[in-house]
């Protein structure tokens, strides 16, 4: 699983460097997706955003949980040990972006109802897919 997290990581930080090549204004649509340079300070939605060193702390809190619950995921199920390791790469991506940029590199854009204001990167993908993987295995478990 370790192999997992740094590939992932690796991904994301490579489509990232590629983003940050851009000129500030770059866009490239195609079909309902836009593929634009967006920097975040904050979290979902800009949250934080005039508090970037306390979304770093908090940020860097909630990595080391997750990697907690990766290492303590040894014994559980395979599809529990990927889960947490979409959640630690993704996070881990986002996390050395605000160490080293101090804001984190978004750049998908959907227009579809749903994801219409969110503007997300491979990290935040990572840590849904994860999470749904959780959710549903839950779910599952507990019929």
């Amino acid at each position: 699983m370790c192999g997992l997290i740094i590939g992932l990581f690796g991904i994301d930080q490579y489509i990232k460097e590629q983003i940050e090549k851009q000129p500030e204004d770059y866009k490239k649509k195609k079909g309902k997706c836009t593929i634009r340079k967006c920097h975040n300070k904050g979290i979902m939605y800009s949250i934080g955003k005039e508090n970037p060193e306390q979304v770093k702390l908090v940020s860097g809190m909630m990595f080391f949980f997750l990697f907690f619950k990766w290492i303590i995921s040894r014994r559980k199920s395979r599809v529990e040990r990927v889960s947490w390791a979409l959640l630690v790469a993704g996070a881990m991506g986002n996390v050395w972006d605000r160490i080293k940029r101090g804001y984190v590199v978004d750049y998908i854009h959907m227009d579809c109802n749903v994801l219409r204001k969110i503007v997300f990167n491979f990290a935040d993908v990572c840590i849904a897919i994860g999470g749904i993987m959780l959710l549903v295995k839950e779910c599952l478990k507990r019929k």
